[in-house]
C-alpha cells in the first residue's frame, strides 16, 4: 500500500513491520556497499532484513547495521524533526525588450541588490546563499548560485557578487527576466571599521557602506574624516571634514 504526495497513511499501531515487509532495502537510507552486501546474501526486501537477529547485523555492520535493522522492523525511536523552510528574500525584474548588453544587465542587478538590501535592512538579516537565475528569449533558463563563508547584507556587496554569478553564464541570446534570491538568512552582525583605511579593498567596503546610509537618511548627515595636518597642535586643525558625497 502506498499513498500519493501530500496525503497521509494511517499505519495501525503494532502492523509497521507488516506495512514495510514487501518494500525494497534501497528504502532505508543506508550506504551503497551496505545494500550490495546484504543483497549478496540474498536480502532484498525489509521483511527479510527485519528477519535476522540484531546480533548478525550487529556483527556484520556495527551501528549503522543495528539501527538499519531496527528501521526494517519499523521501530525508530528518533524524535521527528520538522521540515523549516529556508527563509529568502527575492526580486525579479521583467525587460520590456530583450538585451544581452552586459552594462545593461548588471544596471538592472545594481538595483535588484537595492531591493534586495531594503529588505534584509528591514529585517536586520544578512544572507550565506545567493542565486541568480536568468530567463532568455526564446525560453531557455541559466541559474547559478553561491554559498558565502561570511553573509553579506549591503547592495554594493550584492550587486558585485551577482555581476559575478552572470558572468559565468554563457548567454548568446537576449535576456527577457533577471531574478536574484538571497537565502540562509541570519541576523545582521555589526563591525566596526576602522576610521583611517588605506587598503583598497577596506575602502571600497566603507565606501558602499556609506552610500546605503546616505541613500536611506541623506548626504547632508554625513562628512568624511581626513588627515590634514598631524604635527598641528590644534586638534581641530589635524583633520579636514568633507560632505561624504563630495568623496
Amino acid at each position: 500500500a502506498s499513498t500519493e504526495p501530500g496525503r497521509e497513511l494511517l499505519i495501525p499501531a503494532g502492523e509497521e513491520a507488516g506495512f514495510l515487509a514487501p518494500l525494497p532495502v534501497t528504502a532505508l537510507p543506508m550506504e551503497a556497499d551496505m545494500t550490495r552486501r546484504l543483497r549478496l546474501l540474498g536480502i532484498d526486501t525489509l521483511g527479510q532484513l527485519a528477519s535476522l537477529p540484531v546480533s548478525v547485523m550487529s556483527n556484520q555492520f556495527g551501528v549503522q547495521g543495528y539501527v538499519i535493522r531496527q528501521l526494517a522492523a519499523g521501530r525508530d525511536n528518533q524524535p521527528i524533526v520538522p521540515y523549516v523552510p529556508k527563509v529568502s528574500e527575492h526580486a525579479i525584474r521583467h525587460l520590456d525588450s530583450a538585451t544581452s548588453d552586459r552594462p545593461t544587465l548588471e544596471a538592472i542587478l545594481s538595483d535588484i541588490a537595492e531591493e534586495l538590501a531594503s529588505c534584509l535592512y528591514s529585517k536586520a538579516s544578512m544572507g550565506r546563499e545567493l542565486e541568480l537565475t536568468v530567463r532568455l528569449d526564446g525560453g531557455a533558463v541559466r541559474q547559478h548560485r553561491i554559498t558565502l563563508r561570511q553573509p553579506v547584507a549591503m547592495s554594493g556587496h550584492l550587486a558585485e557578487i551577482y555581476c559575478q554569478l552572470l558572468a559565468r553564464m554563457q548567454i548568446t541570446v537576449g535576456v527577457i527576466q533577471l531574478e536574484a534570491q538571497v537565502a540562509d538568512l541570519v541576523p545582521a552582525v555589526g563591525k566596526q571599521l576602522d576610521l583611517f583605511i588605506h587598503e583598497a579593498g577596506q575602502e571600497r567596503l566603507l565606501r558602499n557602506a556609506l552610500r546605503d546610509v546616505m541613500g536611506r537618511y541623506g548626504a547632508d548627515c554625513f562628512q568624511w574624516i581626513t588627515l590634514a595636518d598631524p604635527e598641528a597642535r590644534l586638534p581641530g586643525r589635524r583633520f579636514k571634514l568633507r560632505r561624504a558625497d563630495e568623496i
